[in-house]
């Protein structure tokens, strides 16, 4: 490989030997610039969206009003105002807590400059007042319990979401791996189309040398040239099939557009080996998987969810307290810090207590998020059980698939240096007019089958085998590792920016 591709494909230049493609380099540059992973990226933004909207119950709410008014109305009383000029300024100030109380603070700047028709004359008031009130649920929300759980399922839902997310980032990183491992696979069977149509050449050049000394038939001849025009159409279309999975993985790991110009051919591919199936510690099946802890808590927090909603049956009885306290001067003289240093000082109080009572008699609403609450926690708590079942069948499933490919893909070793030198008997004999050119060529078609069953036993044994570290909790841990070598941050990192 030329330097110019080295540098296409994002790699340093080692003097030393060749350049290789691995599916971990595949998996850090597409970290680093692809856009299927910032698409991943983008909705691990909405993860704490369900803790968000469950918290609104709470949020603290600051409202700032004002009011002039100039009234010219006729009096219809003598002891009426000819006219006034009024003007009014609140600012409030509102927090439910997770207690189920609600506490209010509102200051009031107020002044009135009134003109009455009677003998009173005019009167100039400014007046300073402060208003605390307070709310508590006896009923609905008896001392919070339906807020917390509501705010609990929130949380509960956005862990979930994040657990949910990881997953997400996991299946993107295999469907990658796939790509990566069919390109691999395709390399690899193309060079062994490549060895094949070499050797029927080398026949058909033995073959010409016989047919020029009259020892070969026409029907050898036909058989020789037509398994190597087979051969010649077969490498043709492995190559542009290579070229278009390339291509694929060129735009999914988004490399420079450059990169098209490499031949696929001539990357030097790489993929982990075969372990025994001993390290994959298959006789330890993991105690919990990320669908199985996403399942849990979408369960525990629809459970919540729906004690929330049934609370919104029960009437709402409130308890309401209030204090208010205000300063007023009638004069023209304007005494600010007076006002509202006496109006703070609570120097004339206000006292209020009282009990609400509300209930919707139909319900309507409130029935209608119940009934769809209830179905959520009970479809949720029955994927809960499934996804219990279904991560020990996949596990087991796993385990066992990679046991089978071990053994074929050891099989296929053996088979493959056997068929190798029977082949190479096979081209002696016929060297030595002692076999057909049948016989060469069904051996090395049997060589070749052989070879791409231990291709595809190697590929599917390495995308299992990431398989089973998913089934297991161990990729996302492997993956966030790859990207701290890669961009620096972690996943946990990338994910909170």
């Amino acid at each position: 490989m030329q330097g110019k591709d080295r540098e296409i494909l994002g790699t340093p230049v080692d003097v030393k030997g060749a350049v290789t493609l691995s599916l971990r380099q595949v998996i850090q540059d597409s970290m680093r610039s692809s856009d299927s992973f910032r698409r991943i990226l983008a909705q691990a933004q909405a993860i704490p969206s369900d803790a968000l909207a469950a918290e609104a119950i709470t949020d603290a709410k600051l409202t700032a009003t004002t009011s002039k008014e100039w009234n010219r109305n006729q009096s219809t009383s003598p002891y009426g105002t000819n006219s006034y000029d009024q003007t009014q300024a609140t600012l409030g100030f509102e927090k439910y807590f997770r207690s189920g109380t609600a506490l209010g603070l509102s200051l009031t700047e107020y002044r009135n400059n009134s003109l009455f028709s009677s003998t009173i004359g005019t009167i100039d008031s400014k007046s300073a007042g402060i208003s605390l009130t307070l709310r508590q649920s006896l009923w609905r929300d008896f001392l919070g319990t339906s807020t917390r759980n509501q705010i609990k399922s929130g949380d509960l839902f956005s862990q979930a979401n994040r657990v949910l997310w990881e997953a997400k980032v996991e299946d993107w990183a295999l469907q990658l791996m796939n790509l990566y491992l069919r390109a691999w696979s395709l390399q690899r069977r193309l060079q062994a189309s490549q060895k094949t149509f070499d050797r029927r050449l080398v026949l058909a050049q033995l073959f010409q040398r016989r047919q020029a000394l009259g020892t070969s038939e026409e029907a050898d001849r036909l058989q020789v040239e037509a398994a190597l025009e087979q051969n010649r159409i077969q490498i043709l279309e492995q190559q542009r099939d290579l070229q278009r999975i390339w291509e694929n993985l060129i735009v999914t790991s988004k490399l420079p557009a450059e990169a098209k110009k490499v031949d696929p051919r001539l990357i030097p591919m790489e993929i982990d080996p075969v372990l025994p199936i001993e390290q994959l510690h298959c006789d330890s099946p993991p105690e919990s998987t990320r669908a199985l802890i996403a399942a849990e808590l979408q369960s525990e927090a629809a459970h919540l969810r729906q004690l929330a909603a049934s609370d919104r049956l029960r009437p709402n009885l409130t308890l309401n307290l209030g204090l208010a306290t205000n300063r007023a001067i009638l004069s023209s003289v304007d005494d600010f810090e007076t006002r509202w240093s006496e109006s703070f000082a609570a120097k004339y109080p206000a006292w209020t207590i009282g009990l609400q009572f509300e209930w919707s008699i139909d319900g309507s609403l409130v029935r209608s998020q119940d009934a769809t609450a209830r179905a959520s926690a009970i479809e949720l708590n029955a994927a809960l059980s499934q996804e219990k079942d279904q991560s020990k069948l996949d596990f087991d499933s796993l385990c066992s698939g990679l046991q089978l490919q071990q053994r074929s893909f050891e099989l296929y070793q053996k088979l493959e240096s056997a068929q190798s030198r029977r082949v190479h008997l096979e081209e002696v004999r016929y060297r030595q007019a002692r076999a057909q050119p049948f016989a060469v060529l069904q051996a090395g078609d049997e060589w070749y089958g052989t070879t791409v069953g231990l291709i595809t036993s190697h590929s599917q044994w390495i995308a299992n085998s990431y398989e089973l570290k998913k089934a297991k909790g161990e990729l996302y841990s492997i993956l966030s590792e790859w990207s701290k070598e890669a961009t620096g941050q972690s996943l946990g990192e990338l994910s909170h920016e």
